[in-house]
């Protein structure tokens, strides 16, 4: 685990997310956890500052605003951002705040650290920027939630080529993308906030494997 850990680390400080610093104001815990995709995350415990910091409520595009948005026969394509909080800076007098320690040397995150109350906020307000851009240069039906965009048209041969020049477009920009994840090629049934979509049936259905799961939390 140390191995994998120190591994993550040092991709972070080579892509200038974490930095080493001679000293902080906030040590804070530093651990690995399970995704849900099964590969492991680095993430920074930030309970101390969290409980000092004021959260900010704010309203994120889900399923509902999804369900407003589609229209029959639509095709979809998804484009996911890698490491979606870390794209955003984090203001140098916060920095001291966001420490951790690790075989005796200190660091501090100079992206938004995954773990403070306010990086969902931080980044869906940095990320609106690039989205309403798309939706002045594009004709194109676009939501977000954290690091998923989804795109909406209904000529799978025009959503497929907008697709592709909105990509390019993020990556002008220096967002990172998860290609492995993102899905290129127009569909009328896609995956999206982890629901099954259908635009051909206008269905919405639970996936298989989280039905599995929640018959198996019902039946215990």
């Amino acid at each position: 685990m140390e191995e994998e850990y120190n591994k993550q680390l040092q991709k972070e400080i080579q892509q200038g997310i974490v930095i080493e610093v001679p000293s902080v104001k906030v040590l804070n815990r530093t651990f690995l956890v399970l995704r849900s995709d099964g590969r492991l995350r680095k993430i920074l415990d930030c309970r101390m500052v969290n409980s000092v910091t004021m959260n900010l409520k704010f309203q994120m595009e889900g399923v509902e605003h999804l369900r407003q948005l589609i229209q029959p026969e639509d095709f979809a394509t998804t484009l996911d951002l890698r490491d979606a909080y870390h794209h955003v800076n984090v203001h140098s007098s916060l920095r001291p705040y966001f420490g951790f320690a690790f075989r005796d040397r200190m660091y501090t995150y100079a992206g938004l650290p995954f773990g403070w109350n306010r990086s969902a906020y931080t980044f869906t307000k940095t990320l609106s920027v690039c989205i309403r851009q798309i939706r002045k240069r594009w004709k194109v039906k676009i939501t977000s939630y954290i690091d998923d965009i989804l795109l909406l048209h209904p000529v799978k041969q025009e959503l497929q080529t907008v697709t592709k020049q909105i990509a390019q477009f993020l990556k002008d920009l220096g967002w990172r993308l998860a290609p492995e994840k993102c899905r290129m090629i127009p569909h009328q049934r896609f995956k999206y906030l982890g629901w099954q979509w259908n635009t051909a049936t206008m269905d919405v259905q639970m996936p298989a494997p989280r039905r599995k799961i929640m018959k198996t939390l019902v039946n215990n």
